[in-house]
């Protein structure tokens, strides 16, 4: 969660090490950034992914990535202040079908 806006957001199942004790699935790695006809590595199904993709097109994960990685302008710099609480607050579950489910309502 130290390196990835995505990944400092799931919620917190267990306290561990702080910046290190949320673990994001690789479903959401792959639905972030591989081809969707690409052929599934590790333990991702295609399920996960395919939930992980959806949710990543939700509103609240939209905007908390837009917050992080679109270009920095004066509206951009704006809308981050004015979304900077919910940003922050901004926790969903792990597993890509349960987020997609509570983030996509």
């Amino acid at each position: 969660g130290l390196a990835s806006d995505l990944a400092a957001h799931p919620a917190l199942v267990a306290r561990g090490r702080p910046g290190h004790e949320k673990d994001l699935p690789l479903a959401w790695v792959i639905a972030e950034y591989a081809d969707a006809s690409a052929p599934l590595p590790g333990d991702a199904s295609a399920a996960e992914v395919t939930s992980a993709r959806a949710a990543l097109g939700c509103a609240p994960l939209v905007h908390l990535r837009q917050a992080a990685r679109a270009p920095l302008g004066v509206g951009r710099m704006a809308d981050n202040m004015v979304h900077a609480w919910s940003n922050w607050h901004l926790r969903f579950p792990a597993d890509p079908e349960t987020a997609q489910r509570e983030l996509c309502r």
